[in-house]
């Protein structure tokens, strides 16, 4: 299934801590983005793939968000697999 993801600093509809949206590919990311972010500060949007390797799970970041007009940071692949391996 492909998904797609959101980063920003204070996530408003999460207490305000900075971090990550994983959704399914049929939400648009800019209304995500109205939706949970609060005020919090866009960092970077696109696809993300996620894999099971050796354990664990193993997030590639990729693409364009058209709607917001940003893309992926090199960091953002590495930030949601140490997350998500250690939540």
């Amino acid at each position: 299934m492909e998904t797609k993801y959101v980063m920003m600093d204070n996530l408003g509809s999460f207490g305000g801590i900075d971090g990550f949206l994983i959704f399914p590919a049929f939400e648009e990311h800019k209304s995500v983005v109205e939706r949970y972010g609060g005020k919090g500060h866009l960092l970077s949007a696109g696809f993300v793939r996620l894999s099971y390797e050796d354990g664990k799970i193993v997030a590639q970041c990729y693409g364009n968000s058209w709607s917001l007009g940003v893309g992926p940071r090199k960091i953002d692949s590495k930030i949601i697999t140490i997350f998500l391996n250690n939540s």
